[in-house]
């Protein structure tokens, strides 16, 4: 298996220099002005009024999915730097349903690995309350398990515990370091079962970052102490596994936005304010953007490029992308890749949009593309989602692209689509979360 994602790691690397993902997000109806979000689906229930957005659902985790599987139970194995060695290639007990091999439909081939941060161990309806989470290494050709690594529950040394509110959509982005190392996400210094774990203070709950090398070896010594108190936090970024970006949503005290913090340090410095409820972040080029769905206090911004390069200091701004507008997209997961050798530097992107995919609705998995000037949208994928998208990754196979979303259904899929440059591809589901489990982010996994 390693072997087939080192050969697939090549020709990403060709095309995309910088290749990264990340994302997060609360669903909205489109319109941020604070229209009631769908908690059947177990999306956040609150919409973004831009004043506070409670990051999670009213809802319980769908717990009448049938599942006569076990709970994965499995204790990490330092032995094998994190992966649970019982899992023998694919993780059977976390009552994932993984797409039948035996249909044509999904024989995309071995694909490429990708991680997937799946939330709860399966013994216990989902909740506000802190949830244990873990990573599964997993296959774009058919959704099979490589390989699941559970994240810590306690503290050992200067690592933390990491978990996150069961029930909320808008935590849980993954993403893959600028130089391919890493994967990364930010969550709460909180064992489980800590009651509406978004709504604590970091000071007595610290917010944290995990960083996720290839051989499942865990860091989580760095924290943020005052950022993001009482709200969620989403998403961490880092190009080189020393530094970090984290972005979370608008607190009291105007401690929203997004910090800078070096690894293994407490503290962090916010470096854009304006605007306060972020979603992602993500790193492309050598260049830091994030993402928002909030049109609070005349916002326009949407998809945008964060201060210069990678900023370290306060003060930023950002710019909305050429051909971005609130109008046009949603944005949860985005990412960028470069594949038209015509146009220098990155010239595709792929964004989760969350607007309803319902009859005429313009959310799906959009692709943007740039002619060196400004950014198109020249396709939404929608056909084959039975809900809108949250998270998304992709990678170059061969020549087509592997773009593999996460969903808002209740429960959770993954959904892969193979472009090839067609207007509109049809998605399979390659496997759906157990009960009492839920699919978040997702990101190419790391060399």
């Amino acid at each position: 298996m390693r072997s087939i994602r080192r050969l697939s790691f090549i020709g990403l690397a060709l095309a995309m220099p910088a290749a990264l993902f990340v994302a997060c997000g609360d669903s909205t109806t489109g319109d941020d002005g604070g229209a009631e979000e769908d908690s059947s689906t177990g999306r956040d229930a609150r919409a973004d009024t831009g004043a506070k957005d409670s990051g999670q659902d009213s809802s319980k985790a769908d717990s009448s999915v049938a599942d006569a599987s076990k709970p994965d139970t499995s204790v990490a194995d330092a032995g094998d730097g994190g992966a649970d060695a019982s899992d023998s290639g694919r993780d059977a007990s976390d009552g994932s349903v993984v797409g039948d091999a035996g249909d044509a439909s999904i024989d995309a081939g071995p694909g490429v690995s990708f991680m997937v941060l799946r939330v709860g161990a399966g013994a216990t309806a989902l909740s506000a309350a802190s949830a244990p989470i873990f990573l599964e290494e997993r296959r774009s050709g058919d959704g099979a398990i490589a390989r699941t690594i559970n994240l810590p529950v306690a503290a050992d040394g200067a690592n933390q515990p990491i978990t996150l509110a069961g029930n909320s959509t808008t935590e849980g982005a993954l993403s893959i370091s600028g130089n391919g190392q890493f994967v990364t996400v930010a969550g709460y210094a909180a064992i489980p079962g800590v009651a509406d774990v978004n709504e604590t203070t970091s000071a007595a709950t610290n917010r944290v970052v995990a960083r996720v090398n290839k051989l499942g070896a865990i860091d989580t010594t760095t924290r943020l102490d005052a950022a993001f108190t009482g709200v969620s936090v989403r998403a961490a970024v880092t190009d080189d596994g020393n530094t970090f970006w984290v972005s979370g949503e608008n607190a009291a005290g105007s401690l929203g936005g997004v910090y800078y913090i070096p690894l293994a340090t407490t503290g962090g410095l916010q470096i854009l304010a304006a605007p306060q409820n972020m979603r992602s972040v993500g790193i492309f080029g050598g260049q830091l953007y994030g993402n928002t769905q909030s049109g609070a206090g005349g916002n326009t911004l949407r998809l945008f490029s964060i201060g210069a390069n990678l900023p370290v200091t306060a003060g930023q701004t950002g710019t909305n992308l050429p051909g971005f507008t609130a109008a046009n997209t949603t944005p949860n997961g985005f990412m960028m890749l470069d594949l038209d050798a015509a146009v220098a530097g990155l010239d595709t992107m792929y964004v989760a949009d969350t607007r309803t995919i319902a009859g005429t609705g313009a959310g799906g998995v959009q692709k943007w593309t740039y002619n060196g000037t400004t950014w198109t949208l020249a396709a939404t994928f929608k056909t084959g989602l039975t809900a809108s998208p949250i998270n998304v990754a992709a990678a170059k196979v061969g020549a087509e692209v592997h773009v593999v979303c996460t969903t808002l259904d209740n429960p959770a899929k993954l959904v892969r689509f193979l472009d090839n440059g067609g207007a509109n591809p049809t998605g399979v589901t390659i496997a759906t979360a157990g009960a009492n489990t839920q699919f978040r982010g997702v990101a190419i996994a790391p060399l």
